[in-house]
């Protein structure tokens, strides 16, 4: 939204709440007060009076973490069956018989587990309640994300609210698992389980690990023949009953058996044409090439949809809603003239004396410069923030670079300081005449050494310091 903000032609005001997937089912549900839309993880039922599109535009990934000593990403598997049963509480202990089959050679505490589990409303409580019913007969409560019914919590049960208050959990509670999209967990250092997908690989999510498991391939969950389109393949209805669309333990040998799209969800009819213009367009940039394929939802840790829907889906916001706002691209690739008296044009007509040739947009050709239109959304167009964050980045990557080199000097230096301090000559001597070779050192000058480390080590800190308050 920021980045649409910074390139409009002229101002326009967008804001969202982070709500949640279930406050925002139950917003979306109250039509006539809700906002112009909505975001959830998993589909919704249509309205039979109020009629809206519900258009995935981006995958998720969750996965379950644990904190155990020595354990890390990929080592500890856990099937389907015994993820069920830790969940219902059938399951108490790490070293649990089921556990450790799973695990054969891995020496786990006789310790509770502490099982963490979402309060509130969560598309990842869905995910995982839907992966465990998919998988196992040992699961038989809820499936809608909302709740957790029928659980024993026979052991230690840490309740929390959103993915920030799971992960923190999770990390600081010896012995705890809990689930979180991958991402999160990831950015934090969490250990990841390896969960037995349908194919039955052991498998993460995690872009590498020491124990030789398969790397899940995120987006191709969405590319199973078995998935529940709304509609009569290949067509698909956006504007159908997407409840009974999910995307848990889908064949694949690479495929994570716990995925869900992210939908927005869009009126059909909206009470003035601006406001109906600019959503389109809001939904057109998120399915635009530059979002879906530059890396741009891998930063938040999300995954782009297939070219195949993300088509499909841009095909159905476009025949809703008119036009009122256009993207125009800065391609870097098409060429213009442009000649003496300003005009932009793909040809050398009257007016191409004195032209010269130039990159330009694609819009911008024979038409004039659409990139000043005030509803146009332009890419050349930024704001002083983009260019001081772009600034900062810089700073951070070379003072990054600069801690390292730092940092490999302090350690080099550790290890010399070490060395001597270790090596004192006979009975304390300093050697002959005073001397302090490598075999003769006194106490005094290892204490003076230490010191000397000591200020080094401030100073380098004094220089970071700087350098981020610069």
């Amino acid at each position: 939204m920021d980045t649409l903000e910074e390139r409009a032609g002229s101002a326009v005001h967008m804001t969202y709440r982070s709500v949640g997937s279930g406050r925002g089912k139950r917003d979306w549900a109250n039509f006539d007060s809700a906002g112009d839309f909505a975001s959830t993880d998993y589909g919704l039922e249509p309205s039979s009076t109020h009629a809206f599109l519900q258009i995935p535009f981006q995958i998720g990934a969750v996965s379950l973490f644990v904190n155990l000593p020595g354990v890390t990403t990929g080592q500890l598997k856990l099937s389907a069956d015994v993820v069920a049963k830790i969940f219902t509480g059938t399951i108490t202990r790490w070293d649990d018989a089921a556990i450790l089959a799973d695990n054969p050679g891995l020496s786990l505490p006789n310790q509770p587990i502490k099982v963490c589990f979402r309060t509130n409303g969560s598309s990842s409580t869905r995910g995982l309640q839907g992966y465990m019913n998919a998988t196992s007969s040992s699961y038989t409560g809820a499936t809608d994300g909302s709740t957790w019914s029928g659980e024993s919590w026979a052991n230690a049960a840490y309740g929390v609210d959103g993915s920030d208050g799971m992960r923190k959990m999770i990390k600081d509670n010896t012995y705890s698992i809990g689930y979180i999209d991958a991402g999160h967990g990831h950015a934090d250092d969490l250990s990841e389980v390896s969960l037995r997908n349908k194919n039955g690989n052991w498998i993460v999510t995690a872009t590498s690990n020491n124990f030789g498991r398969t790397t899940a391939n995120i987006p191709l969950a969405a590319e199973s023949s078995s998935i529940s389109w709304p509609g009569s393949s290949p067509n698909i209805l956006f504007d159908g009953n997407w409840t009974g669309t999910d995307l848990f333990y889908k064949a694949g040998a690479d495929v994570w058996p716990i995925c869900a799209f992210t939908y927005i969800h869009i009126r059909k009819n909206y009470t003035d044409t601006q406001t109906a213009g600019l959503v389109r367009a809001f939904v057109e940039f998120l399915l635009s090439v530059e979002v879906q394929s530059s890396g741009m939802i891998e930063k938040f840790y999300f995954y782009p949809l297939s070219d195949k829907l993300r088509e499909k889906a841009l095909a159905a916001v476009q025949a809703a809603l008119d036009q009122t706002w256009k993207h125009v691209e800065q391609t870097g690739v098409n060429k213009c003239y442009k000649t003496s008296n300003g005009v932009i044009t793909t040809t050398l007509g009257v007016d191409g004396v004195g032209a010269t040739l130039t990159d330009c947009d694609a819009d911008d050709a024979d038409s004039g410069s659409t990139t000043m239109d005030l509803q146009a959304f332009s890419k050349r167009r930024q704001s002083y923030a983009d260019y001081h964050r772009e600034l900062i980045a810089a700073d951070i990557a070379t003072l990054d670079t600069s801690v390292k080199t730092l940092t490999t000097k302090i350690e080099a230096i550790e290890a010399t300081v070490a060395t001597w301090t270790a090596t004192p000559g006979p009975q304390g001597a300093t050697g002959p005449q005073g001397a302090t070779g490598p075999q003769g050192r006194s106490e005094n000058d290892s204490d003076e050494l230490a010191l000397a480390a000591v200020s080094f080590v401030t100073s380098i800190i004094a220089i970071i310091i700087g350098s981020i308050n610069m």
